[in-house]
């Protein structure tokens, strides 16, 4: 009778584990709130009939003390970072900037697209728009003063739990893209977007290199922000070539502009 018992509890006790694991691992999951547009020329007109990005950006814009004027929309994952997004993650996206006259990265595209009203302005040289997924985590696209706010510069970033410097520490030049992986599931992200999205080849990856943009993924730090390196040795395999810390949370761009990437704690999405 006591060993059935036992074996009934032990039984109760792994039911109740496993419970507790999958409500845990799916607490950061939320529904969608909103839908990506198919934007036309003629919504493009429209929007710059009543002030274009400029407008949105002075109705929207919270200060750094105040609240945001509405919740942070929840988009889905797959929408945001898909193919048709306006979203380049693994890339210094100052780059287009540099290259195409801001095209892609103009923040229009993603107002238009993908509609928030959650918008600070950290500072007197720096806003950010931000944006939930369903998934949990948290995007950030960092607009600079320099350029009238006009398009995000330097890298998006993508929040999920936080974690600290010490998390990483076993994460080595040389290891795949897999064991970060295992770190921090942020990385994950970066690697779909690469690999599915972009389709990259070791080719195109070498290219981006020779060019001054490497292909990277950047994790957010409690203290501080890690950028990650990527070569392609073979097709599909991910390996990490080269890795810098910043504590204070500065990289520089391919522009030559020190961009802070810190966000204000109230905005953090833990």
């Amino acid at each position: 009778m006591k060993r059935k018992l036992l074996v009934l509890l032990i039984a109760l006790a792994v039911v109740l584990t496993a419970t507790i694991i999958t409500i845990a691992s799916s607490g950061r999951h939320k529904t969608p709130t909103a839908e990506p547009q198919d934007v036309t020329p003629e919504d493009a007109w429209q929007f710059d009939a009543v002030g274009g990005y400029n407008a949105a950006l002075d109705k929207n814009i919270a200060g750094s003390k105040e609240p945001f004027k509405a919740e942070i929309p929840v988009y889905r994952e797959s929408d945001l970072f898909g193919r048709n997004s306006w979203v380049f993650l693994c890339l210094d996206t100052s780059f287009y900037s540099k290259n195409s006259g801001s095209l892609p990265t103009h923040i229009e595209n993603m107002l238009l697209t993908f509609p928030t009203e959650t918008i600070r302005q950290r500072d007197d040289k720096t806003a950010y728009v931000v944006y939930d997924t369903d998934e949990g985590n948290r995007l950030f696209l960092f607009l600079l003063s320099e350029n009238d706010y006009m398009f995000y510069r330097g890298y998006p970033i993508v929040i999920g739990e936080e974690r600290a410097y010490k998390d990483y520490s076993d994460i080595k030049v040389g290891d795949s893209i897999e064991k970060l992986i295992a770190a921090d599931p942020v990385a994950d992200i970066y690697k779909q977007f690469i690999l599915v999205n972009w389709e990259m080849k070791p080719a195109s990856v070498e290219k981006h290199k020779k060019d001054g943009t490497p292909i990277v993924s950047v994790h957010y730090l409690k203290d501080g922000l890690l950028k990650y390196e990527y070569s392609m040795p073979e097709e599909g395999k991910l390996v990490i070539s080269d890795i810098e810390y910043s504590k204070d949370r500065v990289f520089e761009d391919c522009l030559g502009t020190s961009i802070n990437y810190t966000v204000l704690n109230r905005d953090l999405p833990y």
